[in-house]
């Protein structure tokens, strides 16, 4: 069944993990990775090996998890991604670019020098680890500028706000461009290559026309939409929407309030009017089309939010928030719940001053509409949007007359790169 989440597939698969590095440090070894006069040469424009195999590497990587992605093979929602702290990475790159001029190895090469113990590559290592090592004593004096510029997992159709298919076109088209360039820059330096056989020279236009394909099917196709990726999940979390697992009443939802362990926020869905008229004090006013587009800056945040965050879903009954936490089970929101009845429940449980609202005996509850007539706009300024007694303050939950339902979890992740 699609799609094939591969975290799970290799999760006991240690043998996979070894044969995968051995095999990665194979291929950097024949391709000449571990010679640092050979890793240099790039920067001089004689031997551009270095930037033909990233950029072959990144290309078709990027090309095949967009392609799978959109005929459903697999769920980029669920592919780890270094967060992007935007200038602490900017300085990184550019001392690492400094060092790999120096040294002649970037980290990961060096381990490749290393292992068929080259002297330059273990000297190489070496001054790594004392790097690291001065870097972890010296990190709290510049925290702060550690951890600025952040934007969590970030993307170019994140930054340009445009379909996924566009940008693995132009990229594709930029690395024919770089090795178009390349070959040129070497020609010009003077570099002679071994004489490349026909066929070979067969093969790398096949390919490359082959990749081409694939781009062409990936932008056609485009990536799968939030509805989309529910019918992926609904035979794991089709019987917890029967059995309202994920409803939480609205006293757990009170006490999840004053609960400093947790980071509570809770969306509501209504519209802007109902929400104005009353709402939960701290609450948000969102709509259900945030939840559906994939380009939505609520669902970036949601996605990177921290490991005790939890999100309680709010509508007038509860229909449009228990759609919107289908959609986020989908692209793998954790730690989302719904109001369980809506602000409809949460008014009967705390109930609302009756010189300012009054129960409406005919209000069709087959739709997502309030069951209550407002008189006045009382937004949250009244005690039933903060049901917190001032006097005895903190809730004993343990004598709690509901049954708990929210329980915190955090994705597992397999981290990975090369440097």
């Amino acid at each position: 069944m699609t799609p094939l989440y591969l975290n799970e597939i290799f999760s006991n698969s240690w043998w996979m993990y070894l044969l995968i590095g051995f095999g990665f440090g194979f291929i950097l070894e024949k391709a000449g990775f571990g010679d640092s006069r050979k890793l240099a040469a790039q920067f001089y424009f004689t031997d551009m090996r270095v930037l033909k195999v990233m950029m072959s590497a990144i290309i078709v990587t990027m090309v095949l998890v967009f392609f799978f992605s959109s005929i459903g093979l697999l769920d980029f929602s669920k592919v780890y991604m270094n967060p992007t702290f935007l200038w602490p990475q900017a300085v990184g790159g550019f001392v690492m670019g400094i060092g790999f001029i120096m040294g002649g190895f970037c980290p990961g090469t060096s381990l490749v020098g290393a292992a068929t113990l080259k002297i330059d590559a273990l000297v190489f290592v070496l001054g790594v680890l004392f790097g690291v090592f001065i870097f972890g004593e010296t990190v709290p004096a510049f925290n702060d500028f550690f951890n600025s510029g952040s934007y969590g997992k970030y993307s170019l159709f994140d930054l340009f706000q445009i379909d996924a298919g566009i940008i693995v076109l132009v990229v594709f088209l930029i690395g024919l461009i770089a090795f178009e360039r390349a070959e040129w820059g070497e020609k010009k330096m003077g570099y002679v290559k071994s004489l490349e056989s026909k066929g070979t020279t067969r093969l790398v236009f096949g390919l490359t026309g082959f990749l081409a394909l694939l781009v062409a099917v990936t932008l056609f196709k485009g990536q799968p939409k939030p509805d989309d990726r529910w019918a992926w999940v609904e035979p794991k979390f089709g019987a917890v929407e029967k059995t309202r697992d994920f409803h939480v009443h609205p006293k757990e939802v009170r006490d999840l309030m004053i609960d400093p362990s947790v980071s509570l926020r809770m969306l509501d869905l209504r519209k802007e009017k109902d929400f104005n008229l009353f709402h939960i004090e701290n609450s948000q006013n969102v709509s259900l089309s945030d939840f559906q587009s994939a380009k939505s800056k609520l669902i970036k945040k949601m996605q990177s939010a921290p490991a005790n965050r939890v999100f309680i879903l709010i509508s007038a009954s509860d229909k449009d928030a228990t759609e919107a936490w289908k959609l986020l089970k989908g692209i793998d929101v954790l730690n989302a719940y719904v109001l369980d009845g809506g602000i409809n429940h949460w008014l009967d449980v705390f109930a609302l001053d009756k010189n300012f609202a009054s129960l409406n005996s005919l209000a069709d509850l087959s739709e997502d509409k309030m069951k209550y007539t407002f008189y006045k706009t009382v937004g949250s300024s009244q005690f039933s949007s903060y049901p917190i007694d001032p006097l005895h303050g903190e809730h004993k939950q343990e004598h709690a007359d509901y049954v708990k339902k929210v329980k915190l979890q955090s994705k597992s992740v397999a981290k990975g790169g090369c440097g």
